[in-house]
């Protein structure tokens, strides 16, 4: 697990999921949509995970 986290491209978005950013074509409040059409649930616990998209796709904090 932590050798995906450690990419900075893949986050975890339920007990059973990683999905790679650079592969996400949009959000919703309650997943993800890949560019391949396939959709990923967002849990609550793995909430973080918007917050992460959001930070690679638009490089929010990145210096």
């Amino acid at each position: 697990m932590n050798e995906f986290t450690s990419c900075g491209a893949f986050v975890k978005t339920a007990r059973s999921y990683f999905i790679n950013l650079d592969n996400v074509l949009s959000i919703s409040p309650y997943g993800f949509r890949m560019k391949n059409g396939e959709e990923f649930p967002i849990t609550k616990k793995y909430i973080a995970a918007k917050e992460s998209f959001l930070r690679h796709k638009f490089g929010g904090g990145h210096a």
